[in-house]
């Protein structure tokens, strides 16, 4: 008798949705490989993931090539950001033949069982767009994203269960206004009937603005707390409230009302908007923040002038 072991059997793919896992970098190599390694536990016969190298100049694209030969990575000639990047992901995918398209950032670690979670609960719900709950990496009780909240009289759009302990609250499946981009899941009819990104957000609110249109065409987002995932904040795009990230943020969360919004939404709106805008230059100041400041300031002045975003990394 052949001592040989035999060879292992075929996946049994039948009737299982396939599913596309989308993760973007840009430097960090560190982030995506832990990333990664924490993928390897997930047990699922038809997941393909496809790494969008977002033009690199640290040999992160290399590295994963190196560590990760069953990873597909696409290298992309500069770094396109977000909105972009994820739409070349997007394109491939939607090529591929994916049923779900899966987008992960590169700085989370995700439980073993968060991919069965989330094709659970889109399969028996039928809705859309799914996420799971999302917890601090650093400190794994406490919540950073439970689903957004879209606050329309205000202008705000924000995480829910931010910041708070994971005691529960927050534990039963439900239907929110968006998810976050850092960890969301769509049917392949989404992209067929709404297409990708809005790359003029360039980054920041365009997960909401694509959740946000999907709703508009008759399509639901459903936060899945029983899927985890563990996030580095702001990993990728520098710890703090730079001047990069203020911009950004104000300059996108504008763009977003001013193209979802209704007239009865600007009166209160301009009123909160003008008083937070206060609050935040004399608590950023205090804190000796002028880069942030000086972001938010720039963003308003280049709004006022009808201007395209200018700032980048």
């Amino acid at each position: 008798m052949s001592n040989a072991s035999a060879p292992p059997e075929p996946a049994d793919t039948a009737g299982k949705p396939s599913v596309w896992l989308i993760i973007l970098q840009w430097n960090g190599f560190a982030n995506t490989q832990a990333c990664l390694r924490s993928l390897e536990a997930v047990d699922y016969p038809d997941l393909h993931i496809l790494v969008l190298d977002n033009g690199s100049t640290d040999g992160s694209a290399e590295a994963v090539e190196a560590e990760f030969p069953a990873v597909t990575v696409v290298r992309l000639y500069a770094n396109l950001l977000v909105a972009t990047g994820r739409n070349v992901g997007l394109g491939l995918a939607m090529e591929g033949g994916a049923d779900l398209i899966v987008f992960l950032d590169n700085d989370t670690e995700v439980a073993a069982d968060f991919l069965d979670e989330l094709l659970g609960a889109i399969s028996a719900n039928k809705v859309g767009i799914v996420g799971p709950k999302i917890l601090y990496h650093d400190r794994r009780t406490r919540i950073w994203s439970a689903g957004t909240s879209i606050v329309w009289p205000l202008g705000w759009i924000h995480h829910l269960g931010i910041r708070k302990e994971d005691d529960g609250a927050f534990d039963t499946l439900r239907q929110v206004d968006a998810l976050p981009g850092c960890c969301l899941a769509a049917r392949r009819e989404v992209v067929e009937a709404i297409g990708g990104f809005d790359a003029d957000y360039v980054i920041y609110t365009e997960d909401t603005d694509w959740c946000t249109r999907a709703r508009e065409a008759g399509w639901v987002s459903m936060l899945v707390p029983s899927a985890r995932v563990y996030h580095r904040v702001s990993a990728s795009s520098g710890g703090g409230l730079t001047r990069f990230k203020a911009y950004h943020r104000v300059f996108s969360t504008w763009r977003f009302f001013r193209k979802h919004g209704r007239w009865w939404h600007w009166p209160s709106l301009l009123l909160f908007v003008s008083a937070g805008t206060l609050a935040f230059t004399v608590f950023e100041l205090r804190r000796g923040n002028r880069q942030g400041v000086g972001g938010l300031y720039r963003a308003l002045l280049d709004i006022a002038l009808g201007r395209s975003p200018r700032v980048r990394p």
